[in-house]
C-alpha cells in the first residue's frame, strides 16, 4: 500500500474517531442531537410558549 494512501486513511480514522467522541459526550457547548430533546421528568415538551411580562405602571396597579 503506498504512503499516502495509510495517511488518508489514518487522517480519515482521525476525523471518524473525533466525530464520534463528540457524538457522544455532547460536544462543546452541548451542541448535539439531545439539545433537541425534552428532558426526562422535567415537564418539558420541547415546545415552549413565549413569555408574556407584566409591569405595573408607576402609581398604579395592575387591577
Amino acid at each position: 500500500m503506498p504512503r499516502w494512501l495509510k495517511v488518508i486513511a489514518i487522517v480519515a480514522a482521525v476525523l471518524v474517531a473525533l466525530f464520534v467522541i463528540l457524538l457522544v459526550t455532547g460536544g462543546p457547548g452541548g451542541h448535539g442531537p439531545g439539545r433537541h430533546m425534552s428532558k426526562a421528568g422535567s415537564g418539558a415538551s420541547g415546545t415552549y410558549a413565549p413569555v408574556v411580562l407584566m409591569q405595573a405602571p408607576v402609581g398604579g396597579s395592575l387591577a
